[in-house]
């Protein structure tokens, strides 16, 4: 039986294009990718030749475009997606398949929340909502089965920048408190 031996492979050009352990001539343990220009383009661990716990995935430019757990070759709790350096999604696995709420970022360093989709069993299901810039719901959309089946528009502005249509206040628990028609 073979024990773990490090390895590495290399470009045409000679600079690295992964190392880690291999274990009977396959991978095992924690393993790193790279671009030909040298930066890191993956990593994270196998475990019986399984991606296994965080793996973590970069842009050429060495940015991190995705954190993946796993567990057992599935992708097994949460999901990162970045863009420009800033967090853009959020989503929660079980078996391969988001069964959770995702959160998707506006593209700033406020980090504020955009939408919140619940999903269940790879399915959008249930009600989602749309945040404007400043905090407040904006869009509430009902999914079932993975398809629209409402969708409202609520606290708008007109062009002038006042309200217009229906608003909506809600309590913490985004049971509505109030409802004015403007």
């Amino acid at each position: 039986k073979d024990s773990a031996a490090y390895k590495a492979f290399y470009y045409g050009n000679g600079s690295i294009s992964s190392e880690g352990y291999l274990v009977e001539g396959k991978p095992n343990g924690y393993w790193y990718t790279y671009y030909q220009n040298g930066l890191i383009k993956s990593e994270g661990n196998r475990k019986n030749f399984e991606l296994d716990s965080l793996w973590k995935f970069y842009d050429s430019e060495g940015n991190l475009k995705e954190e993946i757990a796993y567990k057992k070759g599935k992708k097994e709790g949460f999901s990162n997606t970045y863009r420009n350096c800033f967090l853009e999604r959020s989503d929660f696995y079980k078996n391969n398949v988001i069964d959770s709420i995702s959160i998707e970022y506006y593209l700033d360093s406020s980090q504020l929340i955009k939408t919140l989709t619940p999903y269940k069993l790879g399915r959008k299901e249930g009600v989602s909502y749309e945040y404007g810039e400043d905090g407040r719901i904006i869009s509430i959309v009902e999914y079932k089965k993975g398809f629209i089946s409402a969708k409202e528009k609520i606290n708008r502005y007109n062009s002038a920048k006042l309200k217009s249509g229906l608003w909506k206040e809600f309590y913490k628990n985004l049971k509505v408190k109030e409802e004015k028609r403007y």
